[in-house]
């Protein structure tokens, strides 16, 4: 914590990963004696990976007899499990039952407009089916990630939905891209009047963000914008 918080980062929002539904974060300060001391703003986001259509890296030889799923399967099958959890835990918070369920009560507040759903995704199919689902269930969300949020700048927009960027000192997304797009995503976002912020990924990385955000100064942004970018941006994503 010294580390990141001698190079200007106060406040941080923890987050949990791996799975389908990661779990909650927590704002805390750097600053503190303890958990108690450090809890700014508690249990304000749910974390979520959406399912990326792509085939598996790794190709295994077909096993006779048995029938092989296709990466539009596989993802169809994880977006029926999405839609499934929510619209029970919508119907949880809905009903207010006697019994307590306490993965649901989690979400409850996803649904009353106290927190928001933090969805990493980076491909552009995957942001709009993420948008889209967030808009049927009423959700606030924001797009985590968003290497490919360029593409459907009008869809974000639109539907005012944030995009926390993670990490611009990093290869482009995809092979045939710009080598620069990286260093360009925060100037375009800013052009086409998306709500964006930036963080640091995990390994202490955090403390790069003054020079991402002056970086990105050399790529269109101004030095008040840059300087947004990595504060008061991402305060107002973070509620």
């Amino acid at each position: 914590i010294p580390t990141v918080r001698s190079n200007g980062i106060l406040l941080a929002q923890p987050t949990p990963e791996g799975g389908l539904i990661s779990g909650q974060s927590s704002v805390v300060q750097l600053d503190a004696w303890n958990w108690e001391d450090a809890a700014y703003k508690t249990d304000i986001a749910l974390h979520m990976n959406w399912p990326i259509l792509r085939p598996s890296g790794r190709r295994r030889q077909p096993t006779p007899g048995v029938a092989q799923e296709s990466p539009e399967e596989r993802q169809q099958k994880a977006l029926d499990a999405i839609y499934s959890l929510f619209s029970q835990a919508k119907a949880y918070a809905e009903a207010k039952p006697a019994v307590v369920n306490l993965r649901f009560d989690a979400m409850k507040g996803l649904f009353n407009g106290s927190k928001k759903l933090f969805v990493n995704a980076n491909g552009a199919k995957e942001i709009i089916q993420a948008v889209n689902f967030a808009k049927k269930m009423g959700i606030q969300a924001v797009i985590v990630g968003g290497k490919e949020s360029y593409l459907v700048t009008d869809l974000l927009k639109s539907n005012n939905v944030p995009v926390i960027i993670t990490e611009t000192q990093s290869l482009p997304y995809r092979e045939d891209d710009d080598v620069y797009l990286p260093y360009k995503l925060p100037k375009i976002l800013q052009d086409a009047g998306v709500t964006y912020g930036l963080t640091g990924i995990g390994f202490w990385r955090q403390r790069n963000l003054p020079f991402e955000a002056g970086e990105a100064c050399g790529y269109g942004l101004t030095k008040e914008q840059a300087l947004s970018m990595i504060t008061i941006n991402n305060a107002k994503i973070l509620g």
